[in-house]
């Protein structure tokens, strides 16, 4: 609900610029959830309705206000399943808005907190798969052309500031047209 509620609508506020924006973790699912129209099963509708008076139907669109969007998503914990229609029978993807012109994650198979070591409860908690298997970035590359990756296996960190602190990240922000300040 950030991402419709919050971030989308600070993204509305804005046109004709260039945007970025880094996220760590959950924080891929706010982004995503702004930028993309995510379909809900009837369910979650009813329950979000009932339990935190909030109508998922009637958040706003995402403007097309001709913003060129880049994310850069470090160790995000989100998994194909956010990329796909969440209505029963429906397998097809969202659709990214194209003011999207790049989003740049990361993918660490070392990263402990993305493998879930939790085990038996690994498949309670949120997908978290795409920052640490290429198999799904594999699979959204096929579905989008927006996607770029960075390789930061070997760190076993989760923690926000080894990300940045990383050279990597020094690499990325570049590659993204990011300047740094000096």
């Amino acid at each position: 609900m950030a991402g419709e509620f919050g971030l989308r609508r600070v993204l509305n506020t804005i046109s004709n610029k260039d945007i970025y924006i880094i996220s760590h973790s959950r924080g891929a699912s706010v982004v995503l959830s702004a930028l993309a129209e995510p379909h809900f099963n009837e369910k979650f509708v009813k329950d979000i309705k009932e339990i935190h008076n909030v109508d998922v139907e009637n958040a706003k669109e995402l403007l097309e206000n001709k913003n060129r969007i880049t994310c850069i998503m470090l160790a995000p914990a989100i998994g194909l399943a956010d990329f796909k229609s969440q209505e029963a029978g429906n397998d097809s993807f969202c659709t990214i808005s194209p003011q999207v012109k790049k989003m740049h994650i990361t993918i660490n198979n070392t990263d402990k907190m993305l493998k879930k070591f939790f085990g038996f409860f690994a498949d309670k908690f949120n997908p978290t798969d795409l920052g640490y298997k290429d198999n799904v970035y594999n699979e959204l590359v096929k579905q989008y052309t927006c996607f770029d990756k960075t390789d930061f296996s070997g760190m076993e960190s989760h923690a926000f500031n080894s990300y940045i602190r990383s050279p990597k990240f020094k690499t990325m922000l570049k590659a993204n047209s990011i300047a740094l300040a000096k």
